[in-house]
């Protein structure tokens, strides 16, 4: 697990078996990361030199900057990087209708609010900040100027250089559907893949839990969802929202629909007529003249209308991670699940793969199972409250070896985000408690013992906390400042 900062970069080493194999699971960093580029190209020149220049599977979770953008500010790096293959979800493949469908909605919400950030925030930048920063996953943040959305990296450029480089000669280029597998990888014996999600249909929309059912963790908030069609519908004005004329104010209603505002300073009361008669409270009402009226403004209309949509889209995204098993040849299982959202872990209850490789041969393996038996989870979305699902989730995570890698910046999403629920206090406690102290976050040095002998192997402490004997002595890193490996080593045949 690399330590880029508040994003997923993961690399899987298979090195006990005949010739070693490399996964790397996505590859990005947030935006506004101090440094973010510089990080991402020392991770990206890491994984060149720890790999030995190539990567038997490059995995993209889904199309989010904190898990694509280091193939973009890399890219050159990954250019010296053989990759054998490259497998995304069903979700990421142009040619499929559904998929089509889902990106053409994605990228009129993204329109949306890149108009609405343009109308609005030059008066209401510090109010805009909940709306940017969720934009932050999509590479989108606010210019100097205060008001103009600007693209710091393109997040479609970065998954569609890795896709690219599976449709090269020699390369392989997958997109996985839920219940395809199980997959072989790198022609490793007895390695089986499993996919998970993302699912298709109405599962796929279903991005809350609830939380007196037990299905998620605690964190409650409306959604505003009543403005979402109030700010699609500027997505669908772009000659008015991006015309040459920037003099010509953008109208969302008809001519007919509305008071001119020039009539207020004109006392033009037979234009305020209708006005007055509809909304003058009451003499001793507080809130009519002189007193500020703010309140009765649209901006605040669209500034709800604005973060419902950022959220609504960041989730939306986020259900559509592609969600794998691993199987390893003693039976233990390593789940990474992207930031898959509610519907898509619900979604995974029905699938059903043969126990064997062979189709047709008895017994069955169901998500159950592969649950009950998982020994490292990844935990979605960097703790947010609705990644991780817990009746039917962690709490069917029985195994007793059971280590949890959370990629996180806490002080980061705190202080410089606004995100003061990522990780979500609730789960990270139940993490710990279901793991034994197992936990392993990116923003926690190891305190190596580095006077011991050399040797990859060093045993250390996460921060100042305790760690039992054998999980730390499978925990160690050359350079923990960059990354922190465990090692989970496979009793041999």
């Amino acid at each position: 697990m690399y330590r880029q900062g508040l994003g997923d970069c993961f690399l899987i080493s298979f090195l006990g078996w005949a010739e070693p194999r490399h996964i790397l699971i996505d590859c990005g960093v947030i935006v506004g990361t101090p440094d973010g580029p510089a990080r991402m190209r020392r991770v990206a020149t890491d994984i060149q030199r720890a790999s030995g220049g190539g990567l038997d599977l490059v995995v993209i979770t889904h199309e989010h900057w904190d898990h694509v953008s280091g193939f973009q500010q890399a890219s050159d790096i990954f250019d010296g990087i053989a990759i054998a293959e490259v497998w995304a979800a069903w979700t990421e493949n142009a040619a499929d209708p559904e998929a089509a469908q889902l990106d053409r909605a994605r990228q009129r919400g993204l329109l949306a609010l890149e108009a609405g950030i343009a109308q609005i925030g030059a008066a209401a930048s510090d109010e805009l900040r909940p709306v940017v920063e969720l934009l932050g996953f999509s590479g989108i943040e606010l210019g100097a100027d205060g008001r103009t959305a600007q693209r710091t990296g393109r997040t479609r450029d970065a998954r569609d250089y890795v896709l690219e480089r599976g449709r090269r000669a020699g390369s392989v280029l997958r997109y996985l559907e839920p219940g395809d597998g199980p997959l072989d990888v790198a022609d490793l014996a007895d390695v089986r893949v499993y996919a998970l999600g993302p699912p298709r249909g109405a599962l796929l929309r279903k991005t809350g839990g609830s939380v007196q059912r037990g299905e998620v963790y605690g964190l409650f908030g409306g959604t505003g969802g009543s403005f979402v069609h109030f700010a699609l519908g500027l997505a669908d004005r772009p000659t008015e929202l991006f015309g040459d004329d920037a003099a010509v104010p953008l109208r969302l209603f008809d001519e007919g629909r509305g008071i001119d505002l020039a009539a207020i300073d004109r006392e033009d009361w037979s234009t305020l007529e209708a006005f007055t008669a509809y909304f003058q409270p009451a003499a001793d009402d507080p809130r009519w003249l002189p007193e500020p009226v703010d309140w009765r403004q649209i901006e605040d209309a669209g500034l709800r209308a604005a973060e419902a949509l950022a959220l609504q889209l960041d989730n939306a995204t986020n259900n559509t991670s592609l969600v794998l098993a691993i199987e390893l040849p003693d039976g233990r299982v390593l789940l990474f699940p992207g930031d898959a959202q509610i519907g898509n872990w619900l979604s995974w209850a029905e699938l059903r793969w043969p126990r064997n490789a062979t189709v047709g041969a008895p017994g069955t393996v169901g998500v159950a199972d592969l649950l009950a038996r998982t020994v490292l989870y990844k935990v979605g979305h960097h703790g947010s409250h609705n990644a991780t699902l817990r009746k039917g989730g962690l709490e069917a995570m029985s195994s007793p070896e059971l280590v949890a890698m959370l990629p996180v910046d806490e002080r980061f999403a705190h202080e410089s985000k606004g995100w003061t629920e990522i990780p979500l206090p609730a789960l990270v406690n139940d993490l710990q408690a279901r793991t034994k102290g197992r936990l392993i976050r990116s923003d926690q040095l190891l305190r190596a013992a580095r006077e011991l002998p050399e040797g990859r192997v060093l045993p250390a402490l996460l921060e100042d906390r305790a760690l039992p004997a054998e999980f730390a002595a499978r925990l160690q890193s050359e350079d923990d400042e960059l990354y922190v490996d465990y090692v989970l080593p496979v009793p041999a045949d």
